[in-house]
């Protein structure tokens, strides 16, 4: 039953803009996000796909390596591509739904890696938490999740930082999404849990 209401609060929440990337094909989302961190460490791409996507006008490499801090964020996408079976085509060019997960992915400095599942507060009772484009707190402040409000998260956490999407509740209007430091949420407790 508690599955059922994550995937409705899901589907829900899907329709509002900042949770855009929760109606992506996933296989698309787990190319892109791991082929965005090669692009921002200056992979030079061959692939007729990855050269309409990323821009090889600042490569500097051919060999496709994540700096060190990405590799587990590589590894994740790559299995859960080698679990699921993706197969994108990257011997064509880039087609709009793939253009639209890179233009959602391409906003957040740190890149997030999306998992097949998740994890739902509803009433959140806590301190407020900041919401941030990156996982790091130099990064550009976007929001922030107050108590009252619900979080859902549906990606990898990365370096103690957690990829929240804040919203007013199942169903409701998404506020914000980002990058949210996990000591902020220690001693606080949601009305519900969903994941």
């Amino acid at each position: 039953m508690t599955r059922f209401f994550f995937a409705l609060a899901l589907s829900l929440c899907s329709l509002a803009p900042a949770a855009q990337a929760q109606r992506f094909d996933f296989c698309e989302a787990l190319w892109v996000t791991r082929n965005l961190i090669f692009d921002r460490a200056g992979y030079c791409f061959g692939s007729v796909l990855g050269q309409s996507l990323f821009d090889n006008s600042n490569c500097v490499t051919n060999t496709a390596a994540a700096p060190p801090e990405y590799d587990q964020i590589v590894q994740w996408a790559r299995g859960d591509e080698s679990r699921l079976g993706c197969q994108v085509n990257t011997s064509v060019p880039a087609w709009n739904s793939i253009r639209a997960v890179h233009a959602y992915y391409n906003q957040f400095q740190t890149t997030t890696v999306p998992v097949d599942g998740g994890y739902a507060c509803w009433g959140y009772s806590g301190p407020n938490v900041p919401v941030h484009a990156g996982a790091a707190t130099s990064t550009a402040l976007l929001g922030q999740l107050q108590s009252g409000l619900s979080y859902s998260t549906t990606h990898y956490s990365v370096l103690d930082w957690r990829f929240i999407t804040v919203s007013t509740g199942p169903g409701g209007q998404s506020i914000v999404t980002g990058w949210a430091p996990d000591y902020a949420f220690s001693g606080s407790s949601c009305a519900q849990e969903a994941g």
